[in-house]
Order: C-alpha cells, then sequence, then structure tokens
C-alpha cells in the first residue's frame, strides 16, 4: 500500500498476527520488513514524521477487521432450519439450583418446546441432535460485565444468543452498534 503525508511517500505492507489475542491484530512494515505501525484499538504507534496516518491506519484496520468477520460470517454462522435436541445434557436447573444429568431439551426457532429426561422427551423426526454428554446446558445465565470489543466482544456477542443473555453496563459505543448492524445484514458473527 502506498502512503503518502508531510511530503513523502513509503509503500507498506499490512499483515495480520494471529496468536497474540482472539482476532489478527494488523501490523504495517516497510517493504524491507521493518516496522512502520501498529495499532491496538486506542493505542497506536507508527514511525516518526507519519502521525498525520494515525487516523487513516485505523480505517484500514477496520476494513481489514469488517472484511475478516465477514468471511467469517459466511463459513461459520449456522441457523437450523428445524427443531434441535440436546441429549444427554447436565440440565442445571436454576429454579431449584440443581443439575439434572441425562436430560434433553428441544428447542425449535427461539423457543424451547420440551424438556425432560433423556427417552421420556419425544425428538421430532429430522431434527438436528446435539449429543450434550458430559456438558451442562444452563438457561437464563446473565453476565453483568462485559467488554464489547473486537479483541474479545465476540465471545460476548455469542454468549448473548437465547437463552443465554448480555446485560451491558457501558453506554452504547460506535463499534457495538456497527457490529449489530453487521450481524443484522449476515456480514458479522452473531447469535
Amino acid at each position: 500500500m502506498k502512503i503518502e503525508a508531510n511530503g513523502l511517500s513509503r509503500t507498506v505492507v499490512q499483515y495480520a498476527i494471529s496468536g497474540l489475542d482472539f482476532t489478527p491484530d494488523p501490523v504495517w512494515l516497510d517493504q524491507d520488513g521493518t516496522f512502520f505501525a501498529s495499532i491496538a484499538g486506542w493505542f497506536v504507534v507508527i514511525r516518526d514524521g507519519w502521525s498525520l496516518l494515525s487516523t487513516f491506519l485505523p480505517k484500514r484496520k477496520t476494513k481489514f477487521s469488517n472484511q475478516r468477520s465477514a468471511n467469517l460470517a459466511k463459513s461459520l454462522a449456522h441457523k437450523p432450519t428445524g427443531p434441535v435436541a440436546f441429549v444427554h445434557a447436565n440440565l442445571f436447573d436454576s429454579e431449584t439450583a440443581t443439575v439434572r444429568p441425562g436430560s434433553t431439551v428441544v428447542v425449535n426457532g427461539n423457543k424451547i418446546v420440551s424438556v425432560g429426561a433423556d427417552g421420556k422427551v419425544n425428538v421430532p423426526a429430522g431434527a438436528q441432535v446435539i449429543d450434550a454428554s458430559h456438558k451442562t446446558l444452563m438457561p437464563g445465565l446473565w453476565d453483568m460485565h462485559v467488554h464489547l470489543f473486537a479483541n474479545d466482544g465476540i465471545l460476548n456477542w455469542l454468549r448473548a444468543s437465547r437463552p443465554c443473555a448480555t446485560w451491558p453496563t457501558t453506554s452504547i459505543n460506535s463499534w457495538r452498534c456497527s457490529t449489530a448492524l453487521r450481524m443484522d445484514r449476515k456480514s458479522a458473527l452473531a447469535s
């Protein structure tokens, strides 16, 4: 990518470093491989004399992140077309504060249609069956403290799927609003 500032021009290459966080972090290097710039949220490190790019590069990072998110949404998102049955689950009963092993829960759309012991619940023909052996199924879990940022916020968005929910304790920020809009458009992962 060719960049210009203060009458200077330079070609830099954007790389994405994985493994440091939940999402790849972009870093820009000169063509000879020397460091040029890095952006981590509100923190920008850029070569001396090029600070005019401190607003341009975050936009490039956002474009990269949005495209990555759209690609993930297309390849990973799955919305069942019919009923889903969780079988052999350790079902946490929040009313009695107990765990009921060997439980089956059938969900259709966004509704829980039946709950009971394995073998006692009718699993509809053609239902997607998920073996939840050695797993705990929990309704109504609320996380009252979350951080909705691109590097780890997707985990909170995924936890926000029904029947679990996330209750934001901070004001709605522009990243959250734009991410919600992209999720509605199916260009970002959503529940």
